[in-house]
């Protein structure tokens, strides 16, 4: 469906470049100018012969974010754990693809961070392909020894999304994550 941002005016006076004035863009999404002139007593009207034309067209990025949450705070080795992805800013017209990386077993709860270390082990990858806004579940990685675990999360940027930010999702779960024998 084609929607009208807005119309502006611009008086020209001769030849050469002329600066439209500003249109607020109203979200993520696809935006191209179409210029007319109305004929007069002097000039002949114009339209354009296609549209849009590619010169006219902006592309304004949608900006994908995720928040996680874990399906088991404690649980014990082997378990088959997925992590429940809260996803907002996705172009259902573009689909994304979130990266989770479950992280472990770590011998004490890691620190808040931006990120894992170089040397923190990798139980594994997986992704999963997300449409639009809502709720999406990743799939099952095993889990292989008793300790703490952190699912890290992360959206790569395109053509229609700018890079998500990365999310290590331990702090959004409470308690956190144990595999092992209850004390």
């Amino acid at each position: 469906m084609d929607v009208a941002v807005g119309t502006v005016s611009t008086t020209v006076t001769g030849p050469g470049t002329y600066q439209t004035p500003a249109l607020t863009l109203k979200g993520p999404g696809y935006y191209v100018w179409y210029e007319t002139i109305p004929g007069d007593t002097y000039n002949t009207p114009w339209t354009p012969p296609t549209f849009p034309q590619t010169p006219e067209t902006t592309v304004v990025k949608s900006s994908p974010a995720v928040t996680t949450v874990t399906s088991a705070a404690i649980a014990t080795e082997g378990t088959m754990l997925t992590d429940t992805l809260n996803v907002t800013g996705v172009n259902p017209n573009h689909p994304v693809t979130v990266s989770s990386t479950l992280y472990g077993p770590y011998l004490t709860l890691p620190a808040t961070s931006n990120g894992p270390g170089a040397n923190d082990n990798k139980v594994g990858t997986v992704q999963t392909v997300v449409n639009g806004n809502g709720q999406f579940t990743t799939p099952a990685l095993k889990l292989p020894g008793t300790g703490f675990y952190v699912w890290y999360e992360t959206i790569p940027g395109d053509e229609y999304h700018t890079r998500g930010p990365r999310r290590r999702s331990r702090k959004h779960r409470k308690p956190p994550l144990l595999s092992g024998p209850r004390p």
